[in-house]
């Protein structure tokens, strides 16, 4: 199996991950967080009622004047109570880890090295929490240097030593489809010419 930027925790666990890079890359005020955690467990926990409905609303106003509102996606949004109940998060909410725990097979999985979604450091640290002990070897980590979320590398001019510099383009990073050849190689799914 190959994963590519594929999570191996749980959907809460993504959305609290996100939110701590994104305090970071936005640098919000630490008061801010109080309401953002609060704003992302209701999405996971809160029933669909009005006086629920009522906080998820004064937390959004509060989202304007902390200055998270940045990190909330338009699926985190809602315009009614029953709304509650079909949140994004809720219709998604799945935790891999008990499946990729009996997964006994070769397992390929590519991060990206800018990913606030998924990012890599937590999943590749569970990902060898669930692939321990005899089944280390199934498991292959590949992290696409400069690459975001989509596997992409953004356009840019790299300099080398001395006066020496390139125009990178806009692509997938080369490290996937690398990555994914040494996996069937290793694997004996495709032979070396």
């Amino acid at each position: 199996m190959i994963s590519v930027v594929g999570p191996s925790t749980s959907v809460l666990d993504q959305q609290l991950q996100s939110m701590t890079y994104g305090f970071d890359f936005y640098q919000l005020p630490e008061s801010a967080k109080v309401g953002l955690v609060t704003y992302t467990k209701m999405m996971f926990d809160a029933e669909a009622t009005a006086a629920n409905f009522a906080k998820f609303q004064t937390l959004l106003e509060a989202t304007q004047q902390m200055g998270w509102d940045e990190l909330l996606d338009d699926t985190d949004i809602l315009a009614s109570v029953s709304g509650i109940n079909h949140l994004w998060v809720r219709r998604h909410n799945y935790d891999p880890g008990p499946t990729l725990s009996n997964y006994n097979k070769p397992f390929l999985v590519i991060y990206v090295e800018i990913d606030w979604i998924v990012p890599y450091k937590e999943n590749v640290e569970r990902l060898r929490e669930l692939f321990r002990a005899d089944r280390e070897d199934l498991l292959q980590v590949v992290i696409a240097h400069d690459a975001e979320h989509g596997t992409e590398t953004q356009g840019k001019y790299v300099s080398l030593e001395g006066s020496t510099s390139y125009w990178r383009f806009f692509r997938i990073s080369p490290s996937v489809q690398v990555g994914m050849i040494d996996f069937w190689m290793k694997n004996q799914f495709i032979q070396k010419l």
